[in-house]
């Protein structure tokens, strides 16, 4: 059996740790969905429900309370669009 690693690493390889993510989120007072983002402080793999995942841990930049949150990986984009390739 082909091991692939945990759930969203392969889209993890693509991020750096300060990197300016986005993300977005349903916002239902108004309806629609709401672009958000973060810098990218770390990424980790978790064990979610029997399953091992790739989790981001972001600092949102709309909060100045230096709070954290944690986002599936899978869920981000990189702000700079395919920085590691234009090297």
């Amino acid at each position: 059996m082909d091991e692939k690693g945990p759930f969203g690493s392969i889209l993890a390889k693509d991020f750096e740790i300060g990197d300016i993510v986005k993300w977005s989120k349903w916002d239902s007072d108004i309806e629609e969905w709401v672009s958000n983002y973060g810098i990218l402080m770390e990424i980790q793999t978790k064990t979610m429900h029997d399953r091992i995942v790739s989790i981001s841990i972001v600092k949102p930049l709309n909060q100045n309370d230096g709070s954290l949150i944690e986002l599936f990986t899978m869920y981000l984009e990189s702000v700079v669009a395919n920085k590691k390739t234009n090297d």
